[in-house]
């Protein structure tokens, strides 16, 4: 009889446990995450990349000081609201300037972004590579 009574109450336990964590998976906000690459070259000439593969700032030349910008635009094509957080991994990380982060896109809305490279006359020879990460947060309700 105790053993019945034990293992019933195991049992209810174990079901209490995975409805509570199903509960707490099911009820928190969704989030996605995207990437784009990009890049940057530091040559001995000037130069263009409209490949459609990345976000490509080009070529320039060694020694000069350049400011170069790209737009992204950042869509919802959710029928929710979304918090956006947009990170810069790779190389020289500090040089990549993001015109706003931390923002809400409604339902169907679409936001320009400016990304921003500044090159300094120093910056040696070769290709300098970043990932923009951005991160797509479900709302709740009420959340702003």
């Amino acid at each position: 009889m105790v053993d019945k009574t034990k293992k019933r109450w195991l049992l209810i336990t174990i079901l209490l446990i995975i409805l509570i964590s199903l509960t707490i998976f099911l009820t928190r906000p969704k989030s996605e995450v995207k990437e784009l690459k990009m890049d940057l070259i530091i040559g001995n000439h000037t130069g263009i990349n409209l490949d459609a593969d990345a976000l490509h700032f080009g070529t320039i030349k060694k020694g000069e000081v350049k400011t170069l910008t790209r737009e992204v635009i950042v869509n919802n094509n959710y029928t929710y609201p979304k918090k956006v957080r947009l990170s810069i991994k790779g190389d020289l990380s500090e040089i990549i300037k993001i015109s706003e982060n931390n923002f809400i896109l409604l339902q169907g809305e679409n936001k320009t972004i400016s990304i921003t490279a500044i090159v300094n006359p120093e910056r040696d020879y070769g290709t300098y590579e970043w990932v923009l990460r951005a991160v797509f947060q479900e709302m709740r309700d009420g959340e702003s």
